[in-house]
C-alpha cells in the first residue's frame, strides 16, 4: 500500500510538472479552435438549404437554420445570421450518411401553425426534425431536432453487413414523413427493397414490408406519400433501359394494395422521376422523362391509372427542387431552358406553368442551379442561381409561383478566389404584395460557403480547411533583421529614421509598462499588414494546402486566415490535389520566407501531372517559372509523383521522384544542379515496390549521376517483409534544424547509454493478410495482424520490428518517431488482454551502456554502425488515439512530450517520464530517484491536467504537427482534420520566463526603493568620509 501511495504521488508530481500553465483562464488566450463541418455533399438531399422552424410552444420565436451533410460525414445546422455552427454530429467512417430529409415543409403545410396562447395544444406532429439514413443501403435511421441537433431516436433498419452498395449512395433509400392523422411518424426505404414505418417520437417500428424480388433485377429508389397509402417507386432492369414499377402499401399497416409495372423507357436510374403531392390533389403524381417527353402518372391504391404525356412536355430531364408538397418541380428542355411544372387542380394533371427567362444554354453564363423554398406564410418560390461570364458576377432569379413574376439580383462572387458555384439555396420573404426580398446561399467547388444579401456578402466560411492535405509551419522574420537586410542604410538615413520613430516613443513606453505589469504572455494582435516575429517566437505562419485545391496562410496564435490562393481551374476538367509543402527560404535566409506546394494535377483519361506552386509565405505572391499550366503552377514533370524530399542546403533544393523512378529537382537552375552534383552520390531514399506480387518489398534507391537529366534512380538494396504482408505507410522522422542537445543518457552509476541517431532510419507500418493479395473482403481477405519496423535507409537493414495483433480487417496503428524515440499505439485483440496499448521504444548504440558506435556520423560501410539495442515497454490506455506527435523545441534541451489526439475529441500532452521504457516495478531505489524514474504502472493515467484542448471539442483530428518557438521551453502544436486547433505547451515548464505568480510590481518597488536609498545615503556617506579625513 505504501508503494502504491508513493507511485501515485510521483505520478501526480510528473503530471503537475508537465501541465504547466494549463489553466481554464488560458483557454482562448494561448490556444484557439476553429469549428468546421466540411464541404457539403452535392447530391440533392444534402445540398444546404434554409429551413424555417415555427415556434413549438407559446411565445417562442421563429427560427431559421441551414441544414446540410458534408464529405466529412457530418450532418450540421448553421445559423444564417452569423454562420456559426448551431449543432453538428459526426458519424463514424464505417457509417456513411446516405440520405437525409427534414419535415419543415410538412410542418409548414400540414401543421397547426404558431400557438396563439398558452392553452393551445402542442402540434401532434412534433417539432421540426432532420432524419438521416446511414450505413450500407441506409441501415440506420436517426432523427435530430433541427434547431439544436438533439438526437430523438436511433433505429436499425437492417444489419449493415446486409446492406447493398449503389452509386450514388442515395439510389437505394428514401425518407418521407407521414401526413395522415397528424402523426410525426417516418417512413423509410432502405436497401432498395424494404420499407419501414417508425414512430416519430420513440423510434419503435410500426410495420415493415420487404420486397420478394431479387435485388439484382428490381431496385426501389423512392417513396411517395398520401393520406391512405405510401407508394414505393422502383426500376426493373431490362436490356438497355429501366421500366417503372410501383407498389402501393396501406399507410397504417403496410399491407400491399397492388403492384404494377408501367411501360417506360428510363435510361438513367439516378433521379429518374420526381413525385409531387399538392395539398388539394386526390392522389400523388410522379413525373419522369421518356425519350424526351415528360410523362405523368396519378397514383391510386389500385394502380389502375395510365401514364399520360405532359402537354408541351418536351424535356431533357425533370428536377426535384424540394417542393414536393407544393406540387412543383422544374423541367429542363434540350436547349437548357427551364420551366416550372405544377399540379393543376382544375384538370388534375401536371402542366407547364411558367418559364425562366434567359435560361437557354449559353456561353455567357454557366448551367444554373435550381432549388425551391417556402416563405413564412408557406408560399412557394423557385430560385435559379448561375454565374455570368460577361459581367463576372453571380446571379439569382427568384420565381414567385403565385404569379410567375421573376425577381433578379446579382452579387460579386469571386471565382478567382473561391472557384465555381456548385450549390445554391434561397431564403425569401414577401413583405408587400409585389415586393420579394431574397438572400442567396452559395457553395463553391473549393468549399467556400457564402451568404449574399443583394450585392453584400453577409458572411463566409472556408470549409476547405476541414480537408487539409499538407501543412507546414513557417517562421516569421524579425523586424530589425529585415530592416538590416533590405538595403544599405547610410548615417543620415539612420538618424532620420530614428528621429521619425521618436513619435512612437510614448506608445512604446505605455506598451512596455503594460507588458511589464502583465501576469501572462498573451500576444497582442499585429497591426494590419504587419507580420513580424514576436519576442518569444509564438507567432508563425501555418501554410495549409487543402485537398479542395486551395492554399491558406493561418496565424498560428489566432487561426485567422492571412491570405488564401486558389490553385486554379482547368479547361481539361482536371483538378489539383496538394500532396507536400516545403519551406524553400526561411526567415533567417530572406526577408520574405518562401514555400513550395507540390500538387498532383489529375486529368480524366490523361496522365497525372506534377506541379509546383511557389509562394511568398507572408503575402501569397506567386513566383512562376517559364513552363506553366492552365492551373498557374510550374510544370515539374508530366507524370505522377512517387515521393519528394527536401535538401536543407543553401539554397534549399527539393528532390522529386516520378512514377518511372526518375529524379527531378526544384528549382531547376544552375546552383541547384551544382548542389545535387555535390550530394547526389550520397542521397538515398526508399519506396515500396510497384508490383502487386511484391507489395511486401521495400526498395532502396540511389541517384545515377552519370546519366542525363532527369536522373534515373537505381536500386541499391531490397528488404522483404514476411510473405503475405503489405507495406501500408512510411513514417519519416521530422527534420530538425539543430543537432541533438545530448548524445546520451547518463545513468545513476555514471555510465552512459548513447542514443542511436542514425539520420537515415525511418519506420514502416505493414499488414499481414489471412489470404492472398487481392482476395475479397471476408474470411480470406481480412488483415489479421500489423507490424511496425524501423529500417536503416542506407542498407535496408531492419533495426527493430514488432508484430501487433489487431482487429480483423483493420490495421489502425498510430506512430510517432523522433530522434531515437519511437511510440506506437494500437488495439490489442488478444483474448483476456483486449484494449488499447501504447508501446514506447528507445534505441541505443551498442549492446549496453558505454558502448559507443557514433551512429550519427556512421555511413553504410562503418563497422558496427548497425550495432544497437532497444529498450521498450507497453502501457494500457482507456481511450483510442487518432493521431500522435512529439513536441519539438529550438535546441532540444526541454523534454519531449507526446501529443495525442484522442477519440474523445481532446488533445492531450503526455509527459515522456510517464512513457519512459526504463520505468521499473517496485519501490524506486535511491539511484532510480536520482535518475528521475517513476515506478511502473501498466495503466497510463487520464488526468484532466494533461488535456491541453481544455473544454474544446476538437472533432475529426487526423494529424498533429509541432514546431519550436524562440523560447527553448515552448513548443507550438497544431492539430487538424475536421476542426483546427492551435496551442503551445512547455514540456519541462517555462524555465526561461518569469512565472505568472512572479510579483513584478514588488520587484519594481524594491529596485526603486533601493535607488532612492542610494540617492539619500550616498551624500551622507560622502560627508562622513570627508569628516573622517579632516578630523581622522
Amino acid at each position: 500500500m505504501r508503494l502504491l501511495r508513493l507511485a501515485t504521488a510521483l505520478v501526480v508530481v510528473v503530471l503537475a510538472h508537465s501541465s504547466h500553465a494549463l489553466h481554464a483562464e488560458d483557454a482562448g488566450k494561448v490556444d484557439w479552435h476553429t469549428k468546421l463541418i466540411g464541404i457539403p455533399l452535392r447530391d440533392r438531399p444534402f445540398v444546404p438549404n434554409f429551413h424555417r422552424v415555427p415556434p413549438y410552444r407559446f411565445k417562442q420565436s421563429w427560427k431559421s437554420v441551414i441544414l446540410t451533410a458534408t464529405d466529412a460525414n457530418v450532418v450540421a445546422g448553421l445559423n444564417p445570421a452569423d454562420s456559426s455552427v448551431v449543432w453538428r454530429r459526426q458519424f463514424t467512417p464505417e457509417d456513411p450518411i446516405v440520405n437525409m430529409k427534414s419535415n419543415s415543409d410538412v410542418i409548414a403545410l400540414y401543421g397547426r401553425g404558431e400557438p396563439k396562447s398558452e392553452t393551445d395544444p402542442f402540434d401532434p406532429r412534433g417539432p421540426v426534425v432532420l432524419a438521416t439514413l446511414s450505413g450500407s443501403g441506409g441501415a440506420t435511421l436517426r432523427v435530430f431536432e433541427a434547431t439544436n441537433g438533439a438526437l430523438t431516436f436511433e433505429t436499425e433498419l437492417h444489419k449493415p453487413a446486409d446492406g447493398i452498395l449503389t452509386q450514388p449512395a442515395t439510389l437505394s433509400n428514401d425518407i418521407v414523413f407521414a401526413i395522415d392523422n397528424e402523426t410525426p411518424d417516418i417512413i423509410a426505404l432502405a436497401n432498395g427493397r424494404s420499407v419501414t414505418r417508425v414512430n416519430g417520437f420513440t423510434g419503435a417500428k410500426v410495420w415493415s414490408w420487404q420486397s420478394e424480388e431479387a435485388a439484382d433485377s428490381v431496385i426501389y429508389t423512392k417513396l411517395a406519400i398520401h393520406h391512405n397509402a405510401v407508394y414505393v417507386l422502383g426500376l426493373v432492369k431490362s436490356f438497355r433501359s429501366y421500366t417503372l414499377r410501383v407498389t402501393a402499401l396501406e399507410v397504417t399497416k403496410g399491407t400491399v394494395f397492388a403492384t404494377q409495372d408501367f411501360h417506360s423507357d428510363i435510361v438513367e436510374a439516378n433521379d429518374a422521376f420526381v413525385s409531387i403531392l399538392a395539398r388539394s390533389a386526390a392522389f400523388p403524381t410522379i413525373i419522369w422523362v421518356d425519350n424526351g417527353q415528360a410523362m405523368s402518372l396519378a397514383l391510386n391504391e389500385a394502380l389502375d391509372n395510365k401514364p399520360v404525356k405532359v402537354n408541351d412536355g418536351k424535356f431533357e430531364r425533370v428536377l426535384d427542387v424540394g417542393l414536393e408538397h407544393s406540387g412543383l418541380l422544374v423541367g429542363i428542355r434540350e436547349d437548357g431552358s427551364a420551366h416550372a411544372l405544377s399540379y393543376e387542380d382544375k384538370s388534375s394533371t401536371v402542366i407547364v406553368k411558367h418559364a425562366f427567362p434567359v435560361s437557354k444554354r449559353s456561353t455567357l453564363y454557366t448551367d444554373a442551379i435550381y432549388l425551391g423554398t417556402l416563405d413564412k406564410q408557406g408560399r412557394p418560390y423557385i430560385g435559379r442561381t448561375f454565374w455570368m461570364h460577361s459581367n463576372q458576377v453571380g446571379g439569382t432569379h427568384v420565381m414567385a409561383l403565385s404569379n410567375g413574376q421573376i425577381h433578379g439580383v446579382t452579387f460579386p462572387f469571386d471565382t478567382n478566389t473561391n472557384g465555381l458555384i456548385v450549390g445554391a439555396a434561397i431564403d425569401v420573404a414577401q413583405p408587400e404584395p409585389n415586393m420579394v426580398v431574397s438572400r442567396t446561399f452559395t457553395t463553391s467547388s473549393t468549399g467556400a460557403l457564402q451568404l449574399w444579401q443583394n450585392q453584400k456578402l453577409v458572411w463566409g466560411r472556408d470549409e476547405a480547411l476541414a480537408d487539409l492535405g499538407a501543412v507546414e509551419f513557417v517562421d516569421l522574420p524579425e523586424k530589425k533583421a529585415v530592416t538590416e537586410r533590405t538595403g544599405n542604410e547610410g548615417l543620415f538615413e539612420r538618424i532620420f529614421r530614428h528621429v521619425v520613430q521618436l513619435q512612437n516613443l510614448p506608445v512604446y513606453m505605455v506598451g512596455w509598462t503594460q507588458r511589464f505589469l502583465a501576469t501572462s504572455y498573451e500576444l497582442n494582435a499585429p497591426a494590419p499588414g504587419e507580420l513580424w516575429r514576436d519576442p518569444f517566437g509564438f507567432r508563425k505562419v501555418i501554410i495549409a494546402a487543402s485537398n479542395a485545391g486551395k492554399v491558406y496562410a493561418l496565424d498560428s496564435t489566432t487561426g485567422v486566415v492571412l491570405w488564401s490562393k486558389l490553385l486554379g481551374t482547368d479547361d481539361r476538367n482536371g483538378y489539383a490535389k496538394p500532396v507536400k509543402i516545403f519551406v524553400m527560404k526561411t526567415a533567417a535566409e530572406a526577408a520574405d520566407p518562401e514555400v513550395l506546394v507540390v500538387a498532383q494535377h489529375h486529368l480524366d483519361g490523361q496522365p497525372t501531372e506534377t506541379l509546383g506552386y511557389h509562394f511568398n509565405a507572408l503575402t501569397g505572391f506567386q513566383w512562376i517559372q517559364e513552363e506553366t499550366t492552365a492551373l498557374g503552377g510550374s510544370m515539374i514533370f508530366a507524370k505522377a509523383l512517387k515521393d519528394a524530399f527536401l535538401i536543407t542546403t543553401t539554397p534549399r533544393v527539393v528532390v522529386l521522384v516520378d512514377s518511372d523512378h526518375h529524379v527531378h529537382i526544384y528549382p531547376q537552375h544552375e546552383l541547384a544542379n551544382t548542389i545535387l552534383a555535390k550530394i547526389g552520390h550520397k542521397f538515398r531514399f526508399a519506396l515500396p515496390a510497384d508490383t502487386l506480387a511484391n507489395r511486401n518489398m521495400l526498395v532502396g534507391h540511389a541517384i545515377s549521376m552519370d546519366d542525363p537529366y532527369p536522373l534515373p534512380a537505381v536500386e541499391v538494396w531490397r528488404t522483404r517483409m514476411p510473405p503475405g504482408e503489405e507495406i501500408l505507410s512510411i513514417i519519416h522522422r521530422p527534420q530538425e534544424s539543430t543537432p541533438p542537445s545530448a548524445l546520451g543518457r547518463v545513468l545513476q552509476d555514471k555510465r552512459t547509454l548513447y542514443r542511436y541517431l542514425n539520420p537515415s532510419m525511418f519506420a514502416i507500418v505493414s499488414a499481414s493478410r489471412a489470404g492472398p493479395y487481392g482476395a475479397p473482403e471476408g474470411e480470406n481477405g481480412l488483415q489479421k495482424s500489423c507490424a511496425i519496423s524501423v529500417i536503416d535507409g542506407k542498407k535496408g537493414t531492419i533495426l527493430y520490428r514488432a508484430v501487433l495483433p489487431t482487429r480483423p480487417g483493420t490495421c489502425d496503428v498510430k506512430v510517432a518517431f523522433a530522434q531515437n524515440w519511437l511510440v506506437y499505439h494500437y488495439y490489442d485483440s488478444v483474448e483476456d488482454a483486449k484494449g488499447y496499448r501504447y508501446v514506447t521504444v528507445e534505441l541505443y548504440e551498442g549492446t549496453g551502456p558505454d558502448d559507443k558506435t557514433s551512429s550519427f556520423d556512421a555511413s553504410a560501410y562503418t563497422p558496427n554502425g548497425l550495432s544497437l539495442h532497444a529498450i521498450e515497454n507497453s502501457f494500457v490506455a482507456t481511450t483510442r488515439a487518432v493521431a500522435l506527435a512529439t513536441t519539438t523545441t529550438k535546441y532540444g534541451i526541454s523534454s519531449r512530450n507526446l501529443i495525442v489526439a484522442t477519440a474523445k475529441n481532446q488533445i492531450v500532452s503526455v509527459s515522456r517520464r510517464l512513457l519512459d521504457p526504463r520505468r521499473k516495478l517496485g519501490k524506486p531505489s535511491a539511484a532510480d530517484q536520482e535518475e528521475g524514474l517513476v515506478p511502473y504502472e501498466p495503466l497510463l493515467p487520464e488526468d484532466p491536467r494533461m488535456v491541453i484542448s481544455h473544454n474544446y471539442q476538437v472533432l475529426g483530428v487526423q494529424h498533429v504537427i509541432t514546431s519550436p518557438a524562440q523560447l527553448e521551453s515552448t513548443s507550438l502544436v497544431f492539430a487538424y482534420g475536421l476542426d483546427l486547433f492551435g496551442t503551445r505547451v512547455s514540456p519541462s515548464g517555462t524555465f526561461d520566463v518569469l512565472s505568472e505568480a512572479f510579483n513584478k510590481v514588488q520587484l519594481a518597488l524594491t529596485v526603486c526603493g533601493l535607488l532612492v536609498a542610494i540617492i539619500i545615503i550616498k551624500p551622507i556617506a560622502r560627508n562622513k568620509l570627508l569628516k573622517q579625513k579632516w578630523y581622522g
